[in-house]
Protein backbone atom coordinates (compact mmCIF):
# COMPACT_ATOMS: atom_id res chain seq x y z
CA UNK A 1 0.00 0.00 0.00
CA UNK A 2 2.87 2.34 0.84
CA UNK A 3 4.47 1.68 -2.55
CA UNK A 4 1.19 2.31 -4.39
CA UNK A 5 0.64 5.54 -2.45
CA UNK A 6 4.15 6.73 -3.35
CA UNK A 7 3.56 5.96 -7.05
CA UNK A 8 0.26 7.84 -7.05
CA UNK A 9 1.88 10.82 -5.32
CA UNK A 10 4.76 10.86 -7.84
CA UNK A 11 2.39 10.77 -10.84
CA UNK A 12 0.33 13.62 -9.34
CA UNK A 13 3.44 15.76 -8.88
CA UNK A 14 4.56 15.11 -12.47
CA UNK A 15 1.11 15.98 -13.86
CA UNK A 16 1.12 19.21 -11.86
CA UNK A 17 4.58 20.15 -13.17
CA UNK A 18 3.63 19.46 -16.80
CA UNK A 19 0.38 21.38 -16.32
CA UNK A 20 2.17 24.47 -15.03
CA UNK A 21 4.92 24.36 -17.62
CA UNK A 22 2.29 24.01 -20.36
CA UNK A 23 0.43 27.07 -19.10
CA UNK A 24 3.57 29.18 -19.56
CA UNK A 25 4.12 28.06 -23.18
CA UNK A 26 3.44 30.91 -25.64
CA UNK A 27 0.87 30.15 -28.34
CA UNK A 28 2.03 30.26 -32.00
CA UNK A 29 2.56 33.79 -33.30
CA UNK A 30 -0.41 33.42 -35.67
CA UNK A 31 -2.71 32.81 -32.67
CA UNK A 32 -1.60 36.11 -31.15
CA UNK A 33 -2.76 37.93 -34.26
CA UNK A 34 0.77 39.12 -35.07
CA UNK A 35 2.09 38.10 -38.46
CA UNK A 36 5.74 38.36 -39.55
CA UNK A 37 6.59 41.75 -41.06
CA UNK A 38 6.66 41.87 -44.87
CA UNK A 39 10.03 43.00 -46.19
CA UNK A 40 9.55 46.31 -48.03
CA UNK A 41 10.43 46.06 -51.73
CA UNK A 42 13.42 47.91 -53.10
CA UNK A 43 13.26 50.20 -56.11
CA UNK A 44 15.90 51.61 -58.44
CA UNK A 45 15.47 55.24 -59.47
CA UNK A 46 17.22 56.62 -62.53
CA UNK A 47 19.28 59.76 -62.02
CA UNK A 48 20.35 60.50 -65.58
CA UNK A 49 18.84 62.09 -68.66
CA UNK A 50 19.33 58.94 -70.76
CA UNK A 51 20.61 55.69 -69.25
CA UNK A 52 21.21 52.57 -71.33
CA UNK A 53 19.44 49.33 -70.44
CA UNK A 54 21.78 46.37 -70.96
CA UNK A 55 21.27 42.61 -71.11
CA UNK A 56 24.06 41.99 -68.59
CA UNK A 57 26.19 43.71 -65.92
CA UNK A 58 28.88 45.03 -68.23
CA UNK A 59 29.32 47.52 -71.07
CA UNK A 60 30.16 44.50 -73.23
CA UNK A 61 26.48 43.47 -73.28
CA UNK A 62 24.02 44.66 -75.93
CA UNK A 63 21.44 47.35 -75.19
CA UNK A 64 17.63 47.31 -75.34
CA UNK A 65 16.26 48.72 -78.60
CA UNK A 66 13.03 50.39 -79.70
CA UNK A 67 10.90 48.93 -82.52
CA UNK A 68 12.69 51.19 -85.03
CA UNK A 69 16.10 49.86 -83.96
CA UNK A 70 17.25 52.91 -81.98
CA UNK A 71 18.34 52.63 -78.35
CA UNK A 72 15.70 52.59 -75.64
CA UNK A 73 16.82 54.53 -72.59
CA UNK A 74 15.68 54.83 -69.02
CA UNK A 75 15.34 58.49 -68.08
CA UNK A 76 15.51 60.62 -64.96
CA UNK A 77 13.04 59.70 -62.16
CA UNK A 78 11.93 56.45 -63.77
CA UNK A 79 11.36 53.77 -61.14
CA UNK A 80 11.95 50.02 -61.44
CA UNK A 81 11.77 47.05 -59.12
CA UNK A 82 15.21 46.08 -57.78
CA UNK A 83 16.24 42.49 -58.64
CA UNK A 84 19.92 42.39 -57.71
CA UNK A 85 23.25 44.09 -58.27
CA UNK A 86 26.89 43.70 -59.21
CA UNK A 87 29.75 45.98 -58.29
CA UNK A 88 28.89 48.43 -61.09
CA UNK A 89 25.30 47.67 -62.14
CA UNK A 90 21.78 47.27 -60.71
CA UNK A 91 19.53 44.54 -62.08
CA UNK A 92 15.99 45.87 -62.61
CA UNK A 93 12.65 44.43 -63.64
CA UNK A 94 11.49 46.40 -66.68
CA UNK A 95 7.88 47.16 -67.53
CA UNK A 96 7.67 44.16 -69.86
CA UNK A 97 8.63 41.81 -67.00
CA UNK A 98 12.11 41.17 -68.37
CA UNK A 99 15.26 41.96 -66.40
CA UNK A 100 17.95 44.39 -67.53
CA UNK A 101 20.99 46.10 -66.02
CA UNK A 102 21.66 49.82 -65.48
CA UNK A 103 24.83 51.56 -64.32
CA UNK A 104 24.96 52.22 -60.57
CA UNK A 105 26.81 55.45 -61.34
CA UNK A 106 23.57 57.01 -62.61
CA UNK A 107 20.97 55.28 -60.43
CA UNK A 108 20.18 54.80 -56.76
CA UNK A 109 18.30 52.21 -54.73
CA UNK A 110 15.64 52.96 -52.10
CA UNK A 111 13.29 50.84 -50.01
CA UNK A 112 9.59 51.33 -50.56
CA UNK A 113 6.44 50.72 -48.59
CA UNK A 114 4.87 47.24 -48.68
CA UNK A 115 1.53 48.96 -49.28
CA UNK A 116 2.65 50.36 -52.63
CA UNK A 117 0.40 49.18 -55.48
CA UNK A 118 3.42 48.33 -57.60
CA UNK A 119 1.55 46.07 -60.04
CA UNK A 120 -0.64 48.96 -61.22
CA UNK A 121 2.15 51.52 -61.04
CA UNK A 122 4.43 49.34 -63.15
CA UNK A 123 1.73 48.97 -65.82
CA UNK A 124 1.13 52.73 -65.85
CA UNK A 125 4.84 53.57 -66.03
CA UNK A 126 5.18 51.02 -68.81
CA UNK A 127 2.30 52.66 -70.63
CA UNK A 128 3.88 56.13 -70.37
CA UNK A 129 7.18 54.75 -71.65
CA UNK A 130 5.45 53.02 -74.58
CA UNK A 131 3.40 56.09 -75.43
CA UNK A 132 6.59 58.14 -75.51
CA UNK A 133 8.06 55.64 -77.97
CA UNK A 134 4.90 55.85 -80.11
CA UNK A 135 5.14 59.65 -80.09
CA UNK A 136 8.61 59.44 -81.61
CA UNK A 137 7.87 56.88 -84.33
CA UNK A 138 7.52 58.01 -87.92
CA UNK A 139 3.83 58.19 -88.80
CA UNK A 140 3.92 55.20 -91.12
CA UNK A 141 5.51 52.99 -88.46
CA UNK A 142 2.99 53.56 -85.68
CA UNK A 143 0.00 51.51 -86.83
CA UNK A 144 0.61 48.35 -84.78
CA UNK A 145 1.63 50.29 -81.66
CA UNK A 146 -1.54 52.40 -81.82
CA UNK A 147 -3.55 49.16 -81.76
CA UNK A 148 -1.42 47.96 -78.85
CA UNK A 149 -2.00 51.07 -76.70
CA UNK A 150 -5.57 52.12 -77.53
CA UNK A 151 -8.87 50.43 -76.67
CA UNK A 152 -11.02 49.30 -79.62
CA UNK A 153 -13.34 52.26 -79.04
CA UNK A 154 -11.94 55.62 -77.95
CA UNK A 155 -14.24 58.15 -76.32
CA UNK A 156 -11.90 61.08 -76.85
CA UNK A 157 -8.86 61.52 -79.03
CA UNK A 158 -7.84 65.16 -78.52
CA UNK A 159 -10.61 67.16 -80.25
CA UNK A 160 -12.32 64.12 -81.80
CA UNK A 161 -14.99 62.07 -80.03
CA UNK A 162 -16.11 58.46 -80.27
CA UNK A 163 -13.54 57.06 -82.67
CA UNK A 164 -12.41 53.53 -83.35
CA UNK A 165 -8.79 52.50 -82.90
CA UNK A 166 -8.48 52.29 -86.70
CA UNK A 167 -9.53 55.94 -86.99
CA UNK A 168 -6.98 56.91 -84.35
CA UNK A 169 -4.30 55.02 -86.29
CA UNK A 170 -5.24 56.99 -89.40
CA UNK A 171 -4.64 60.25 -87.50
CA UNK A 172 -1.15 59.03 -86.64
CA UNK A 173 -0.47 57.93 -90.20
CA UNK A 174 -1.18 61.47 -91.48
CA UNK A 175 0.57 63.46 -88.75
CA UNK A 176 4.03 63.91 -90.28
CA UNK A 177 2.70 64.95 -93.68
CA UNK A 178 0.05 67.30 -92.31
CA UNK A 179 2.46 69.19 -90.05
CA UNK A 180 5.60 68.94 -92.20
CA UNK A 181 7.51 66.84 -89.66
CA UNK A 182 10.59 64.67 -90.17
CA UNK A 183 11.48 63.87 -86.54
CA UNK A 184 9.87 63.78 -83.06
CA UNK A 185 11.31 63.70 -79.54
CA UNK A 186 9.32 62.86 -76.39
CA UNK A 187 10.67 63.25 -72.83
CA UNK A 188 8.20 62.55 -70.00
CA UNK A 189 8.97 64.33 -66.74
CA UNK A 190 8.67 61.28 -64.53
CA UNK A 191 8.58 63.27 -61.31
CA UNK A 192 5.26 64.83 -62.46
CA UNK A 193 3.51 61.49 -63.07
CA UNK A 194 0.32 61.07 -61.04
CA UNK A 195 -2.49 58.56 -61.27
CA UNK A 196 -5.53 57.38 -59.37
CA UNK A 197 -8.28 54.84 -59.90
CA UNK A 198 -11.85 55.96 -60.56
CA UNK A 199 -14.25 53.03 -60.87
CA UNK A 200 -12.62 50.62 -63.32
CA UNK A 201 -10.44 53.32 -64.91
CA UNK A 202 -7.07 54.86 -64.20
CA UNK A 203 -6.72 58.63 -64.57
CA UNK A 204 -3.14 59.46 -65.57
CA UNK A 205 -1.46 62.86 -65.94
CA UNK A 206 2.13 64.02 -66.41
CA UNK A 207 4.21 66.72 -68.07
CA UNK A 208 6.06 66.01 -71.30
CA UNK A 209 8.74 67.94 -73.16
CA UNK A 210 7.89 67.40 -76.82
CA UNK A 211 9.93 68.63 -79.76
CA UNK A 212 9.23 68.12 -83.45
CA UNK A 213 11.65 68.63 -86.32
CA UNK A 214 9.78 70.63 -88.98
CA UNK A 215 10.81 71.63 -92.45
CA UNK A 216 9.68 75.17 -91.61
CA UNK A 217 11.61 76.34 -88.53
CA UNK A 218 9.41 79.43 -88.21
CA UNK A 219 6.52 77.25 -86.98
CA UNK A 220 6.02 76.13 -83.40
CA UNK A 221 8.07 73.04 -82.69
CA UNK A 222 9.08 73.03 -78.99
CA UNK A 223 6.26 72.26 -76.56
CA UNK A 224 5.64 71.61 -72.88
CA UNK A 225 2.51 69.48 -72.71
CA UNK A 226 0.31 68.40 -69.84
CA UNK A 227 -0.84 64.91 -70.85
CA UNK A 228 -4.24 63.59 -69.75
CA UNK A 229 -5.28 59.94 -70.15
CA UNK A 230 -8.05 57.64 -69.07
CA UNK A 231 -7.09 53.97 -69.21
CA UNK A 232 -9.49 51.05 -68.90
CA UNK A 233 -8.94 48.03 -66.64
CA UNK A 234 -6.63 46.56 -69.32
CA UNK A 235 -4.56 49.78 -69.27
CA UNK A 236 -5.69 50.71 -72.79
CA UNK A 237 -6.44 54.33 -73.74
CA UNK A 238 -10.10 55.32 -73.85
CA UNK A 239 -9.45 59.07 -73.65
CA UNK A 240 -6.46 61.31 -74.33
CA UNK A 241 -5.91 65.03 -74.71
CA UNK A 242 -3.11 67.55 -74.15
CA UNK A 243 -2.96 70.97 -72.52
CA UNK A 244 -0.21 73.15 -73.96
CA UNK A 245 1.74 74.79 -71.14
CA UNK A 246 4.14 76.55 -73.49
CA UNK A 247 5.25 76.55 -77.11
CA UNK A 248 7.97 78.21 -79.16
CA UNK A 249 9.81 77.95 -82.44
CA UNK A 250 13.41 76.85 -82.87
CA UNK A 251 14.16 80.43 -83.91
CA UNK A 252 13.02 81.91 -80.58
Amino acid sequence: MVVVSLLIATVSVLLLVFSKSGSNTQPPIEQLGVMPQETPPQYVFINAHELRLRFGPSTDYDMLKKPDGTQRYATRDEKFLYKGESSDFYKIEYYDGNEYWVSRKYAYCVQGSPSDDWAAERRIRGFVSDYSVLSELASGAGWSMVHQLFAPNVERYHDSRNETVDQVAQHYAKYDDVFGVYGKHSKPRWNTLTYYKSGNRYIVTYIEDYTIDRYDNSKYSIFVLEKHFELNSDFKIVSVYDVQKSKRTKQD
